[in-house]
């Protein structure tokens, strides 16, 4: 796993991005952001933690 990516063995398809990527228990570990051109069952998504400082640096530069 890159940092802040999980690499996901899953068929992502057009139209997915923004989705959940949830485990067996139900929780939400990441969000579905790009699929391999290349491979067809091949996806990324950023944690849950990627997210979440992603959307705090967008907020401190918007509130400049």
């Amino acid at each position: 796993m890159t940092r802040g990516v999980y690499e996901l063995d899953a068929n992502v398809k057009p139209g997915n991005s923004g989705g959940p990527v949830v485990i067996a228990g139900g929780e939400v570990v990441g969000v579905v952001f790009s699929r391999s051109t290349i491979y067809s069952n091949l996806g990324y998504a950023l944690t849950s933690p990627g997210v979440l400082a992603r959307v705090h640096l967008a907020e401190s530069r918007h509130h400049r």
